[in-house]
């Protein structure tokens, strides 16, 4: 459960049982001072009405600062954990002034009110669509670094970061530098995927945003191009210099199985299983064995659009064991409410995107979830290496 809920009941609980005592005690005076405290937990040590008022007061003081602490504590929580967002902005060139402007309003709600420091866009059309997203965001370029290569297809894939975010090695995994200085899809991927290494806090990772083709919702073909990924990430694993923190996003053309809505496609999970570096692991009792390179899909609810009624479980966020069992907020990986599209559609009379943005959220600093401290896992200085060791050829 998250820190402030936790201490949201608790508190809840506080003044139910400080109203019971008041009332118990029969002094109205004592009870309205009860419910105006902000107390923790009163344990079965309250219940002994033989003890004097002074003594319920100092002990009740006592679990105020207690509670307080609890407080402070749920507060720093929330100010670790920042948020990936992911979303194919479908074909971002040259735009209308009404779109635009939608999505000017879409950028200020998703970055300021959402904690959303890293953003994986899919389909963005030129460096001139590049630039106007960049522009768009809240603070433009005096908040925001994009990492963004235009290439001969017209459905780049890019990163945009909050100042704050380091960025190293970002490049392609697979286009080709033509002899103009500018690049090529290569064949394993007809949308160039992107990689970079990122570090958020004491949280340091691999991200890897991606568009799979779609070929008429032909799952084989986008599964096959998933492989060309994955077998790109087996020779990144390989490597014990590389950071075993890794996370994939975009849009997949491809649904998990709880998503599924047809049992004729192929899944995420009928691929992922096929390489046993990334397959989950069990114990006799049949319990799931934390494994650094499991690959395990954070989305399943339906994220495409069609006619403005969401419709296919296609974005997903990807993450490997060692973040799933380190850093991933569990239950915050899914899509943002079609409501706030709907609204800058309603508002500017435009339609968006075909599909809308998910987001995950991840711990920064303090302790993961495995009660180790949060540190870096990347070895030594990229700038003095290779950025991806590849392993196994």
């Amino acid at each position: 459960m998250d820190p402030a809920n936790i201490a949201q009941t608790d508190y809840l609980i506080s003044m139910a049982r400080l109203r019971l005592l008041g009332r118990a005690l029969g002094i109205g005076l004592l009870a309205a001072s009860f419910a105006s405290a902000e107390a923790g937990l009163l344990s079965s040590q309250y219940g002994g009405l033989s003890e004097s008022i002074g003594q319920q007061g100092s002990k009740i003081r006592d679990r105020q600062k207690e509670f307080a602490l609890q407080r402070q504590m749920a507060q720093a929580q929330r100010r670790s954990i920042f948020r990936i967002l992911s979303w194919n902005v479908q074909t971002f060139g040259k735009l209308k002034p009404e779109r635009e402007a939608a999505y000017e309003m879409l950028g200020e709600m998703f970055s300021s009110k959402r904690s959303s420091k890293v953003l994986a866009l899919q389909e963005v059309a030129n460096d001139k669509g590049s630039d106007t997203f960049s522009d768009l965001l809240p603070g433009g370029g005096k908040r925001w670094n994009k990492s963004f290569q235009n290439t001969s297809d017209s459905q780049d894939n890019g990163f945009y970061t909050q100042k704050s975010v380091e960025v190293e090695c970002d490049e392609f995994l697979f286009a080709r530098e033509n002899e103009d200085g500018g690049y090529d899809r290569d064949d394993k991927a007809q949308h160039p995927v992107r990689a970079a290494h990122m570090r958020v806090g004491d949280f340091d990772f691999t991200l890897i945003t991606l568009h799979l083709t779609f070929k008429g919702g032909d799952t084989n073909a986008s599964g096959e191009e998933l492989k060309d990924i994955l077998r790109w990430l087996e020779n990144y694993f390989d490597n014990p210099e590389n950071d075993p923190d890794v996370i994939l996003a975009g849009d997949f053309n491809m649904t998990t199985r709880a998503g599924a809505t047809s049992s004729r496609k192929v899944t995420l999970e009928d691929i992922i299983e096929q390489f046993p570096t990334f397959q989950r692991t069990y114990d006799a009792d049949g319990k799931r064995v934390p494994k650094k390179t499991e690959l395990i899909a954070l989305v399943d609810a339906p994220t495409s659009r069609h006619k403005g009624e969401t419709k296919n479980n296609y974005d997903h966020f990807i993450v490997s064991g060692d973040v799933y069992d380190e850093e991933y907020v569990g239950g915050s990986a899914g899509p943002i409410p079609a409501a706030f599209i709907e609204a800058a559609e309603k508002a500017h009379d435009v339609y968006v995107s075909d599909h809308l943005p998910i987001s995950a959220g991840f711990l920064s600093k303090g302790t993961g979830n495995d009660g180790e401290t949060i540190r870096s896992d990347q070895l030594g200085p990229t700038s003095s290496r290779s950025c991806w060791k590849r392993g196994r050829k």
